[in-house]
């Protein structure tokens, strides 16, 4: 099994799917995962064809912990100007338990930079069973519809910053101390060489509290107050 990294294209491919408009996914066929097998093909770099013999019977797409994509390999195309490989493709329906389920080997790992990842596929055959290609596609489809609906594309708001945006101060004994807003609002604080810094965080503020007040009736206790008339 390999794994790839789906990171960058798999938003634009969930958008595809959820745009088609489906209500169901039984509506769904697998010519309209096209897309999707596409940006799992590749190119990716630097996989030899050493890994492919040894591990390139299943090409996974993983994406925010999850496999969301899931072919079998029959074939391969080296590119050897580029040092990059495509697969070729075609539906995993035994495989249809794998698609939803946890990334095989766990979340990518600092160091990963490729986002290429040799699994034996021996280690994951508890979600191997009986082809059904219906399955595989509502699957497919239903991880698709369920990230597209996670993915904010809200426009974050840009703050203003007071003026100034940059303060630097001499401080007694260790030399000229620098703070400074970025554009990005990442505050960075630059101190003499070798000097010990800690960052603190004070605690965020809590909400305040809404009183309710109640208004007394005037009156004897227990009972109603005499009601006004136009007179008084």
């Amino acid at each position: 099994m390999i794994l790839v990294n789906l990171a960058k294209s798999y938003p634009a491919v969930a958008r595809q799917l959820a745009e088609l408009g489906y209500a169901e996914p039984k509506y769904v066929k697998v010519a309209d995962l096209a897309p999707l097998a596409a940006a799992t093909a590749g190119e990716w770099y630097r996989v030899s064809a050493l890994a492919i013999e040894e591990f390139g019977d299943l090409l996974v797409g993983g994406y925010a912990g999850e496999a969301v994509s899931v072919w079998k390999i029959v074939g391969h195309d080296q590119h050897p100007q580029n040092g990059t490989v495509t697969f070729q493709l075609k539906p995993a329906l035994e495989w249809h338990q794998l698609v939803g389920a946890p990334q095989p080997a766990g979340p990518w790992k600092q160091g990963e930079a490729r986002g290429i990842r040799y699994i034996p596929t021996e280690e994951y055959q508890r979600y191997q069973g009986r082809p059904n290609i219906n399955t595989w596609k509502a699957n497919t489809w239903s991880s698709a519809i369920a990230h597209h609906s996670r993915i904010d594309r809200t426009a974050v708001p840009v703050a203003a910053l007071s003026t100034p945006a940059e303060i630097s101060v001499n401080w007694p004994h260790l030399g000229p101390i620098k703070l400074a807003i970025t554009s990005t609002g990442i505050l960075e604080i630059s101190v003499p060489h070798g000097l010990r810094t800690r960052t603190l965080h004070l605690p965020a503020p809590k909400p305040a509290r809404r009183r309710t007040t109640t208004r007394k009736t005037p009156g004897a206790r227990g009972k109603e107050a005499p009601k006004a008339t136009p007179d008084q």
